[in-house]
């Protein structure tokens, strides 16, 4: 049995190269085939072969080289138009893989009317290279039977073939520049990114490259956020209000004034903070030495074992000292103490406590 095959591969387009899928291309040996130099001797059939392409245009078809002999196999290929054309299969080829484009245009048997025409032009340019009157490419085209040949300096064609021009291009470096998808499922990367701002604004930067920056612009439970190495720092909910997600150091004053709405206000804040405060004014009965006296101020939301923070008036009778702790719900007892000395009987006077829960 013979093993001299020459497998022809190809992929068949129509002009605008869109692939050509479901067509049958036909090849038929030309001549009997002979093979005598394996035992024993073969005679191959002129019988056709067809194969069909698939969804791409490919196609490949395994042929009968004579590749045992010097004698040429001579093919001809019908196309599904029922155009045909002859092809010679080199005799070198046996065993391996050869495209048909490549053996229409170098591989034509003797007298064929394509040959002749590229053998003559090689010919004339190997002898005549400054001579460019017979190789233009209407001349070429020709010879290799390629017709109505798509003029690609014409927008019109260049765009119905799906490519792109130049002259499309507002700025053709920065496209040419492009080494990432740019697709809407593309994970894409920018050093430097300006969102929505004019000429005359500030231009913020948004650090993508390194897992920090600003991410997450957006509808969601986390509409904006300041992430580093890609964990985030804070975060601001789509339904307003902000969130710190990491310890937060201040590296200056901290000023919470009075003025603003909401939260913002000062008293809102020390409320939030888990500070109470209140004031009364205090008449405390006189206190002999070494003894105390003690009174007491309401503060709603005071509870036992909260911290207390007295602030005394400021023109209390020396000798005294004072502390204050929460003796029960909603009330603060204030304690002065006379220490040494005669008795003192201290004057009225506002006295402001701060209970920290």
């Amino acid at each position: 049995m013979a093993t001299a095959e020459t497998t022809v591969t190809g992929r068949y387009l129509d002009l605008k190269g869109n692939a050509i899928s479901s067509a049958y291309l036909t090849f038929r040996l030309l001549d009997v085939g002979a093979d005598d130099d394996v035992t024993p001797e073969e005679v191959f059939a002129r019988n056709p072969s067809s194969v069909q392409t698939d969804s791409s245009g490919d196609f490949s078809v395994v042929l009968w080289n004579n590749g045992s002999s010097d004698i040429d196999s001579v093919y001809e290929v019908k196309f599904p138009d029922n155009r045909t054309k002859q092809f010679i299969i080199p005799v070198g080829s046996a065993g391996g893989t050869i495209d048909l484009a490549t053996l229409l245009a170098l591989h034509q048997p003797a007298g064929s009317g394509q040959q002749s025409v590229i053998q003559g032009n090689l010919n004339d340019f190997a002898a005549d290279p400054e001579n460019s009157d017979d190789f233009s490419a209407s001349n070429w085209r020709s010879g290799l039977n390629v017709e109505d040949g798509a003029d690609v300096t014409d927008t019109t064609n260049v765009t119905a073939a799906g490519a792109l021009m130049d002259s499309e291009l507002t700025n053709e470096t920065a496209v040419k520049a492009i080494d990432q998808g740019l697709a809407t499922t593309d994970d894409v990367e920018f050093n430097n990114l300006a969102i929505g701002q004019s000429a005359s604004s500030v231009v913020y930067s948004i650090d993508l490259g390194t897992n920090t920056g600003f991410k997450g612009i957006g509808a969601g439970s986390q509409d904006f956020g300041y992430y580093v190495g890609n964990t985030s720092v804070w975060n601001a909910p789509a339904a307003g209000g902000m969130y710190i997600a990491q310890p937060l150091e201040l590296n200056t004053d901290l000023a919470i004034t009075e003025g603003g709405t909401g939260a913002s206000t000062a008293s809102a804040a020390r409320t939030n903070l888990g500070f109470i405060t209140a004031t009364a004014t205090l008449d405390f009965p006189s206190i002999s030495s070494n003894s105390s006296e003690e009174l007491t101020i309401t503060v709603t939301g005071a509870a036992t074992g909260d911290v207390v923070i007295l602030g005394a008036p400021s023109a209390i009778e020396s000798g005294l000292t004072w502390c204050g702790y929460v003796s029960a719900a909603d009330t603060v007892t204030v304690r002065l103490h006379k220490s040494s000395g005669g008795s003192v009987n201290p004057a009225s006077a506002t006295w402001k406590v701060t209970v920290i829960n």
